[in-house]
């Protein structure tokens, strides 16, 4: 006799379920990729501002540390200094760090006025960490160096020349302030150069009168005088 094994059955509910877990799976997967993705860029893209942020600060800092150095070398040269070449700007109160390093060697150079200049130029840069970005700035400058020994008269302060008899001056007479111009004869100027960064006024300085006398200027490029 043939004995016959009953076949196995699988009903269509079974495979339903079958379908809708493993559907149920791959949308969880979806979705956890997704998610995983999601997180991904919102954390690159808070890096990204954080960067962004840290690089502005940076940039900021190594620009103002390079704009003290420029001034630092400015103040040196007006007080007959050497520049200083390297150093720390305190921002905050942090240190920065700056170095200058100059190009090339001086040039010589004349204005239309005579005075012959030494001219330097020089590259201060600097750069700076903060937080998680790094800036470098770096600036070309011109230090220009002029000889004082080219003036008669050079002063810092107010200047005022107040002769009592008759008197010649017949140089460059610059200052860094005001000129206080009188004489109880005649002050004769016979220079092409007076100069002040301030007033240049016709009385004394501390009373304000005119003197009794006369105060002539020499008029520029020719061998006349205007009297003041």
């Amino acid at each position: 006799m043939n004995a016959h094994l009953p076949q196995p059955h699988l009903d269509s509910s079974h495979r339903r379920r079958g379908t809708v877990l493993a559907l149920t799976m791959v949308i969880a997967l979806i979705l956890v990729l997704t998610l995983a993705a999601a997180v991904t860029t919102t954390t690159n893209h808070a890096k990204n501002t954080q960067f962004a942020l840290d690089h502005t600060g940076a940039l900021a800092l190594a620009e103002g540390t390079t704009e003290a150095a420029q001034k630092k070398m400015l103040e040196d040269a007006a007080n007959f200094l050497p520049p200083t070449l390297s150093g720390a700007v305190k921002i905050g109160g942090v240190d920065y760090a700056y170095k200058a390093d100059p190009i090339g060697s001086p040039v010589n150079r004349t204005s239309p006025d005579g005075i012959t200049m030494a001219i330097q130029t020089y590259r201060i840069s600097s750069t700076v960490v903060h937080g998680t970005a790094t800036a470098f700035v770096s600036r070309t400058v011109e230090l220009t160096m002029t000889p004082i020994f080219q003036y008669m008269i050079f002063y810092e302060n107010d200047l005022e020349i107040l002769p009592g008899p008759n008197m010649l001056l017949s140089g460059r007479i610059h200052s860094n302030a005001d000129i206080y111009l009188s004489s109880g004869g005649t002050l004769t100027l016979d220079t092409n150069y007076l100069r002040s960064t301030g007033d240049i006024l016709r009385k004394r300085k501390n009373d304000g009168s005119e003197g009794t006398g006369t105060v002539d200027i020499k008029v520029n490029g020719t061998s006349d005088y205007e009297t003041m």
